[in-house]
């Protein structure tokens, strides 16, 4: 029988490993297996995996530059909880470096939403 484990001795996956992890469960290797070698429950593995998404290149910042500020925040600060007052902390470098006016509009340009043309609008209406 196999004990639980609290949230302390688990260990930490990083994204690199959940994009990993789900390449090669896509490829059809055994979900089983992996929940193993990362000491997750199988159930938990198969929710993790279901719930993430994959990492987009539109908006603000991408997911990969937030969860990589979150990992060096832990590596850091060893044994402390990331709560939901230290995610603004954790995030503004993050942010500041990405919110760029040349990334919004490059965001628009992709989802083909162009900056506002002030030239559509008629100036009379009557």
């Amino acid at each position: 029988m196999s004990r639980r484990q609290r949230k302390c001795e688990r260990s930490l996956c990083t994204s690199g490993q959940w994009l990993d992890a789900r390449t090669r469960a896509e490829a059809g290797e055994s979900k089983r297996s992996f929940a193993k070698s990362y000491g997750m429950h199988e159930v938990a593995f198969r929710r993790r995996l279901k719930r993430s998404s994959p990492a987009s290149s539109l908006g603000r910042y991408s997911q990969t530059s937030s969860s990589e500020m979150c990992e060096k925040w832990i590596r850091n600060h060893p044994g402390r909880v990331k709560t939901v007052y230290r995610i603004a902390q954790i995030m503004a470098p993050a942010y500041l470096k990405a919110a760029v006016p040349a990334n919004a509009i490059q965001s628009f340009k992709i989802t083909d939403i162009q900056p506002l043309n002030p030239d559509i609008f008629v100036k009379n209406i009557s």
